[in-house]
C-alpha cells in the first residue's frame, strides 16, 4: 500500500477547497436567479413583487441566523475526521479485489467517525468489519475455484460465522460470482451473467430459514 504523502494530502485539500467554493458560488447564485421567476411566481399565487421580495429576504435572514448555533455546535464538538462512505459490500458489478484495496486504503484517513451508506453512524471499527467480510468472500471464492465448486454451492456449504447476522446474506452469492470470475481471469467490473447470479441469490434466499 502506498503511504499518503504531504504532497498528495495538500493536493486533496486544495481540490476539496475548490469544490466547496464552487458549491458556495452556486448557492449564492440561487439566491438571486430566482428573481427572474418572480413574475411567474407572483401570477401563480396572486402576490406582488413586495411580498415576494420579503420572502426571499426572510430566507436569507434565516440562513444567516442558522450560522450562529451551527458555529457554536462546531466549536463545542471540535474538529473531527469524518468518512462519508456511500458504498456497500455488494460487488456483483464491481470488484472484490478492488474493494479490498479501497477499504484498506480508507484506514489511512484516520477517520474518527464513519457515515456508512446503510445503517447508523459508527466508528472506524466498521472498516475492519468490512475488510473481514471481504477477505471471507475472497477466501471462500479461492476455495471454490480450487474445488471446482459453483458460487451457489460454495455459499451453501461455507460457515458464515459472525456474518450470518448480516442482513441480505444472499449478497454473498453475488459477491462469490464476482470473486470467482476475477480469480478465473475476468477483469474487474467487466459485465458478466448477472441474470444467473441473481437467480442463484434467489435460490440461496429460498433455502434460508
Amino acid at each position: 500500500m502506498t503511504p499518503t504523502t504531504k504532497e498528495s494530502t495538500g493536493t486533496a485539500r486544495w481540490g476539496m477547497l475548490a469544490l466547496i467554493s464552487a458549491g458556495f458560488i452556486a448557492l449564492t447564485l440561487n439566491w438571486f436567479d430566482v428573481a427572474a421567476a418572480f413574475p411567474l411566481i407572483g401570477a401563480e399565487f396572486g402576490v406582488g413583487l413586495g411580498p415576494l421580495s420579503l420572502l426571499i429576504s426572510l430566507f436569507l435572514v434565516g440562513y444567516g441566523v442558522a450560522h450562529i448555533p451551527g458555529g457554536m455546535l462546531a466549536t463545542a464538538i471540535g474538529m473531527k475526521k469524518t468518512l462519508f462512505n456511500g458504498g456497500t459490500p455488494f460487488l456483483l458489478a464491481g470488484s472484490v479485489a478492488g474493494a479490498l484495496k479501497a477499504v484498506a486504503a480508507s484506514k489511512d484517513l484516520d477517520a474518527e467517525t464513519v457515515v456508512p451508506g446503510h445503517g447508523p453512524v459508527t466508528g472506524p471499527g466498521v472498516i475492519d468489519d468490512v475488510l473481514a467480510y471481504l477477505r471471507f468472500v475472497a477466501d471462500t471464492a479461492r476455495d471454490a475455484v480450487e474445488s471446482d465448486v459453483a458460487p451457489l454451492g460454495a455459499a451453501r456449504s461455507c460457515d458464515l460465522g459472525k456474518f450470518a447476522e448480516l442482513t441480505d446474506t444472499e449478497r454473498l452469492v453475488g459477491n462469490l460470482h464476482r470473486a470467482v470470475a476475477e480469480l478465473r481471469g475476468t477483469p474487474a467490473g467487466e459485465p458478466m451473467d448477472f441474470a444467473a447470479a441473481l437467480a442463484d441469490m434467489r435460490a440461496y434466499k429460498r433455502r434460508q430459514p
